[in-house]
């Protein structure tokens, strides 16, 4: 079964993305900051991971970044608010797998994460 860490502090959202996974078949795991993203990575392997970008203690790029400077090849999904090119070609330099904007097509991101 493939592992996917859910990043958002959004409630709904996470739950929703989170619960859709479930459904279609992967298991989900959520985190609503950074640092519980952390601790689920430490503490479990995961096989994709969808990151927000504004999360309360920081920016989900920059965790993105500390994967990738730990030689971490870990598919991560970004799914953000935030539409502008800046970020999504930093996201993109650091090796992000795809960059979504919300509101997103959900079976689009589940087909995405699939791929992945």
């Amino acid at each position: 079964m493939t592992t996917v860490l859910v990043v958002d502090d959004e409630p709904v959202i996470r739950a929703a993305l989170a619960d859709r996974l479930d459904e279609d078949g992967f298991e989900a795991i959520a985190a609503e900051s950074l640092a519980e993203a952390r601790a689920r990575l430490a503490e479990r392997r995961v096989d994709a991971m969808l990151l927000d970008v504004r999360l309360r203690d920081g920016d989900g790029l920059d965790l993105l970044e500390e994967l990738r400077q730990g030689k971490s090849t870990l598919p991560v999904i970004v799914a953000t608010a935030f539409g502008d090119s800046a970020r999504a070609i930093r996201a993109m330099r650091l090796g992000a797998f795809e960059y979504v904007t919300k509101p997103f097509d959900l079976d689009a991101l589940l087909r995405a994460i699939a791929r992945a």
